[in-house]
């Protein structure tokens, strides 16, 4: 992993965690301890992950393009479509949180999915201590339903006017494009994008990057500390059964160790991302960010061990493809898909050829 970040390369901690794991496994007890199904399905999501998300980051781009970037006043329109985005993040956000801990009893696993046990055990921590798993599913909806609706109103009456004044009074120092529209397609209008609608959508990329951090922290901070957490329950039982619940501190060390790798080196995969793949506005980082993010916390329901990298890169690469500009880096694309493939058997490697 810190070589790879070292060379600008966004590869994933997920399957970095699976093919050191699998390495481990070799070493101890050779190919009778590996469930060779669930390797395949991780193959698998190389493929799936990026699809899915750019398939949901582009229904999102789409929406917003038709129903504000395409009107003849953007940001009038940006500000009357603002609090129904709030309301399906807000919504969305809750009930992947509270409905997290529907059905945790009763889950029982195998010493070979030991690692798998401490994944779920830190998604559900905070559900079982707040007793979430004891709520029905109508009440899950409306719950989060009505904290949507209450923070879509909220945005509404006080946030919407106050950004309506401080982008009108900044109009003046932001000249728009000159750049001639041409003939619009469905997936593509080709005007000038709107500065007053990007300052708009500036500040909506606030959210959706705390909407992505809190999905990201959902799946990839998980599989990283799973050895971690797997090591610990088996110092503490005497047994690879895991069947007590991970420490807060445990949860709080990969947070911890998340936020110090962002500070030092997360430039250098920023980078990559963010800038040398294609060109990202606001409007289409709002929803490059709100499809990823929604694709990993959906995959991270079902089980999937899909990355959240890879669903990031895919959104990038699916929403350039639909803008205007239509300009996609496809030699940077190509380096980041190979640093995919090696990913797992690297990892894997090391681990065997450990002394």
């Amino acid at each position: 992993m810190l070589l790879a970040t070292f060379f600008k390369l966004p590869v994933s901690t997920t399957h970095s965690i699976v093919g050191a794991t699998i390495g481990f496994s070799l070493v101890v007890s050779g190919t009778s301890g590996i469930h060779w199904h669930k390797i395949l399905r991780i193959f698998a999501s190389w493929i799936v992950s990026p699809l899915l998300s750019g398939v949901v980051s582009i229904c999102f781009f789409v929406l917003v393009d038709h129903l504000v970037l395409r009107k003849s006043n953007p940001l009038r329109s940006g500000l009357l479509v603002l609090p129904f985005l709030y309301l399906i993040a807000v919504a969305f956000n809750i009930f992947a949180i509270v409905y997290e801990g529907v059905g945790v009893r009763g889950l029982s696993f195998t010493d070979a999915e030991m690692g798998f046990v401490a994944i779920t055990q830190s998604r559900f921590y905070w559900c079982r201590v707040l007793h979430f798993n004891e709520l029905p599913l109508w009440t899950v909806v409306l719950l989060s339903l009505g904290a949507g609706v209450l923070v879509a109103v909220i945005v509404a009456l006080f946030v919407g006017p106050y950004l309506r004044k401080k982008i009108i009074a900044a109009a003046n120092a932001v000249a728009p494009s000159a750049s001639l529209p041409k003939e619009p397609t469905f997936f593509r209008s080709h005007k000038p994008e709107d500065p007053q609608a990007a300052k708009l959508f500036s500040f909506l990329q606030v959210m959706t990057a705390c909407f992505g951090g809190f999905a990201h922290g959902g799946n990839d901070v998980s599989n990283a500390i799973a050895p971690l957490v797997s090591l610990w329950a088996i110092y503490w039982e005497g047994t690879s059964k895991q069947e007590m619940h991970t420490p807060w501190y445990l949860l709080f060390y990969g947070a911890f160790g998340m936020c110090v790798g962002l500070w030092l080196l997360g430039h250098r995969v920023i980078y990559t991302v963010g800038e040398n793949l294609t060109k990202i506005t606001p409007p289409s980082g709002f929803a490059i960010e709100f499809g990823a993010a929604v694709t990993v916390l959906l995959a991270s329901k079902m089980g999937l061990p899909i990355s959240s990298t890879q669903c990031k890169v895919g959104s990038v690469v699916a929403v350039g493809l639909a803008q205007a500009s239509h300009s996609v880096r496809w030699h940077t694309f190509r380096n980041i898909c190979l640093s995919w493939i090696v990913t797992l058997p690297v990892a894997e490697v090391k681990w065997i050829t450990v002394p």
